[in-house]
């Protein structure tokens, strides 16, 4: 796991555990590209009710994937290198 820390979020703290603790019931989901055969990976969200599904991008990794939902939630500011 990386926990390379921004000035954004708090320190010691995984994107995991991050984007669970803003949204309990994400989920990593997975598949292999039709394209490519290569594996992706992305952070699904159960909506409330009424809501549609909060679906994150396709990314290489699951470590990426929780990566990008950080940012998209708005949790880090910018992405590390």
């Amino acid at each position: 796991m990386n926990t390379t820390k921004t000035s954004a979020g708090p320190v010691g703290l995984t994107d995991r555990e991050l984007v669970l603790g803003h949204r309990p019931t994400a989920r990593v989901e997975s598949r292999v590209n039709p394209r490519t055969t290569l594996p992706q990976c992305r952070v699904v969200c159960v909506p409330p009710p009424g809501k549609r599904p909060s679906l994150g991008p396709w990314c290489g990794t699951a470590e990426r994937a929780w990566a990008a939902a950080c940012l998209r939630l708005g949790l880090r500011l910018r992405r590390r290198v």
